[in-house]
Order: C-alpha cells, then sequence, then structure tokens
C-alpha cells in the first residue's frame, strides 16, 4: 500500500494473479482466465473489434476467449507483429523499461519494482501515448511500416529475418522469396 501511494497508483489498477500462500513464480502467465478477470472490471463497449496476438491465451480450445467475453470481432496476427507496430512495444514498453533500469531498481522486491515501472508507463503513455499510437496505427504506411521495421536508418542487420517474414505475411506482403527479396 506504501508503494501505491508513493507512485500515485490506486490500487483498483493491481490485482494480484499468484497463490493465496508459499508462491514462488516470478512471472504471471497470460491466460484466457486472466483475460476474463481484467475484462470484468473494464467492460467492454458494443461493436468492438479487438487485435491481438496470435497467442495460446487468447484462443483455448481453438475458439477465441476475446469474442467469447464481448468483442464483436477477434482480429489475431503473428506475435512478432505487436513488437514493430504496437504503440505499447514500439516505444512505450521500452522507454519505460529504460528508466526503469537506469534508477537503479532493486528487483529483490516484485511489487516495488513492478509499480516502479507501472508508475514510468504511465508517465509515458501520458506524454507520448497519442502520438505513438497515431504514428504506429492510425496513421500508418506501407513506408512508415518499413520504417518502423527497419529503424529509419534502413539497416537491416539488427532485425530478425523471421519477424520481417511474418510481417509481410500478415500485410499481404509477396513472401515468395526472402524478406530481402520481395521489395518492401
Amino acid at each position: 500500500m506504501n508503494a501505491l501511494a508513493r507512485f500515485g497508483i490506486h490500487a483498483k489498477r493491481v490485482i494480484y494473479v499468484g497463490a493465496e500462500q508459499n508462491e514462488t513464480r516470478i512471472h504471471g502467465s497470460e491466460s484466457a482466465e486472466l483475460l476474463r478477470r481484467f475484462f470484468a472490471r473494464y467492460p467492454i463497449p458494443p461493436k468492438v473489434v479487438v487485435f491481438s496476438d496470435n497467442g495460446k491465451s487468447f484462443f483455448p480450445g481453438s475458439v477465441s476467449a476475446l469474442e467469447s467475453l464481448g468483442f464483436a470481432k477477434h482480429v489475431p496476427y503473428p506475435a512478432p507483429v505487436p513488437q514493430h507496430l504496437s504503440p505499447n512495444d514500439n516505444r512505450l514498453h521500452g522507454t519505460a523499461k529504460a528508466k526503469w533500469r537506469n534508477r537503479g531498481v532493486d528487483f529483490k522486491d516484485d511489487v516495488e519494482s513492478s509499480l516502479r515501472l507501472l508508475s514510468y508507463l504511465d508517465v509515458d503513455l501520458a506524454a507520448h501515448g497519442v502520438t505513438w499510437f497515431k504514428r504506429n496505427l492510425l496513421d500508418l504506411t506501407a513506408k512508415s511500416a518499413l520504417e518502423l521495421v527497419r529503424g529509419r536508418s534502413g539497416k537491416r542487420a539488427q532485425v530478425d529475418y523471421d519477424r520481417l517474414y511474418a510481417y509481410h505475411i500478415f500485410a499481404g506482403l509477396d513472401v515468395t522469396g526472402k524478406p530481402e527479396e520481395t521489395g518492401a
């Protein structure tokens, strides 16, 4: 509770997902149950289309967990896509995590370090979220998507070819050759 107050985080935003006693895990796994718990708190407006990666937690038994919760449509894409295009993955998590790591976080206290990261996410989202959302999703063009994937310098040496290939498939680009041969 002290950490919540110190970082200005409302207690309703935090849900404990561990065991009641003797919890030893340090990460909470994605699951359909976690989605249900989240959307029980945050109602889904009518006619909303949701985008997600194609992870197993979104499709238990090959059925969309999100559509069963009330979303009008669930559009999955290959898991590597959000790394390049999502405002969360392509900027927000990076900027917040950089602050988090550079300010001497004590990772021995999971609660303290997690809430500190959440506070940095909040600050960066308020400052830059609209810009990143527009750039990465609303105003996305083939050229700007390529810049996000490659980096503005155009150097591919740092790009994982499997991820680029997955993006080409998702975007409906020619995938008959290797990513560097498709002309995109």
